[in-house]
């Protein structure tokens, strides 16, 4: 028996025009080897208990495995150690966040830090890491506590999804730096999303920020 795989629809016909009914066991085996237009075939011993007295073929939905790639059909293969360590990634479907952006803002001393991923229709900002510090230059300020804010919204405006906070002693040059990835603190659809500092830090004192992500509808 010959079962063809059509990613387009899910048909079963024979060649006779009846549809079977088809039970799989463990006992049978196949081998799927897909083409560049997505369609598989897998090969193998029908059992006995098929419904069709002569299934030359069945067709059933699936997913394509080759990811649509135009010369990128390849056989399924196991997770051995010579497969792993294989330094190609022509056979593995990679799975790749849509729409990936970054943004940052490193004013001079004394500035609010702030910058936005501006809105898009239909579509929602979802971030994934963020990034900010505080550092005195030269001279140096103390810094009292201030925020590092992500926001569903324009600067100054739109609900606060996140909120880290800093500060520093007055020591010339002294300097945190804090990064986060792993995230994923999404916004409102058709709405700016923003990293920013609360206030301007002291007047010897720098804030920069920079956060990134991805967008989707």
């Amino acid at each position: 028996m010959q079962v063809v795989v059509d990613c387009p629809r899910s048909r079963q016909r024979t060649s006779s025009g009846n549809v079977p009914r088809v039970k799989l066991t463990r006992k049978s085996r196949f081998r799927i080897i897909a083409n560049r237009r997505a369609r598989s075939t897998i090969t193998g011993s029908a059992p006995a208990s098929s419904s069709s007295s002569s299934p030359a073929a069945a067709v059933v939905g699936c997913v394509g495995i080759d990811g649509g790639g135009a010369g990128l059909s390849a056989p399924i293969e196991n997770g051995t150690a010579a497969n792993l360590a294989a330094v190609t990634s022509a056979k593995a479907l990679l799975h790749v966040l849509p729409g990936q952006w970054t943004k940052y803002h490193a004013p001079a001393v004394n500035t609010q830090a702030t910058i936005s991923k501006a809105a898009v229709a239909s579509t929602r900002h979802v971030c994934t890491w963020v990034s900010f510090t505080l550092a005195n230059d030269a001279t140096g300020s103390a810094q009292t506590l201030l925020a590092f804010n992500l926001r569903d919204g324009s600067t100054g405006a739109g609900t606060i999804l996140a909120s880290w906070t800093l500060a520093l002693p007055a020591t010339a040059c002294e300097c945190r730096t804090v990064t986060l990835t792993g995230l994923c603190i999404p916004g409102t659809v058709n709405t700016d999303m923003t990293l920013e500092t609360a206030a301007a830090p002291t007047t010897h004192t720098a804030a920069s920020v920079a956060f990134g992500g991805f967008s989707a509808t």
